[in-house]
């Protein structure tokens, strides 16, 4: 069976300690072997989250990763922390490739402002 979607878990220090085959596919890794043992933060290229979920425990974000080659990767992540006796033990991140549907937005937004003002054009309206 293969999930779909990346999975990596950090610890209470923000390093990974876990990526699945998927996830290092995504991210162009021939392996875990590159990414264990690495800060969380060297895979984002940014930080621009959106759309919190009602459930603090949980939060959904979109961010943008790098590929090993550096070419980067819009990812929606979903991120679950790990507690244990209340004390914070790192957090699972669920992530998958948005990169389609970007492309999809981008071209909707060209179509319906002009490129010069960035106003919106009639077929928007």
């Amino acid at each position: 069976m293969t999930v779909g979607e990346g999975v990596y878990e950090i610890d209470e220090r923000g390093v990974l300690t876990f990526i699945n085959s998927t996830g290092c596919k995504l991210l162009g890794h021939p392996d875990e072997h590159e990414l264990i043992g690495k800060p969380a933060g060297q895979l984002a290229l940014g930080d621009k989250r959106t759309e919190a979920q009602a459930d603090p425990a949980r939060r959904r974000l979109e961010t943008v990763f790098l590929s090993r080659t550096g070419v980067p990767l819009p990812v929606e992540c979903t991120v679950v922390p790990l507690a244990l006796g209340g004390h914070r033990q790192g957090a699972v991140v669920v992530f998958r490739d948005i990169s389609e549907r970007k492309s999809v937005d981008r071209v909707r937004y060209e179509l319906e402002h002009d490129s010069l003002t960035g106003l919106a054009n009639r077929r928007h309206f």
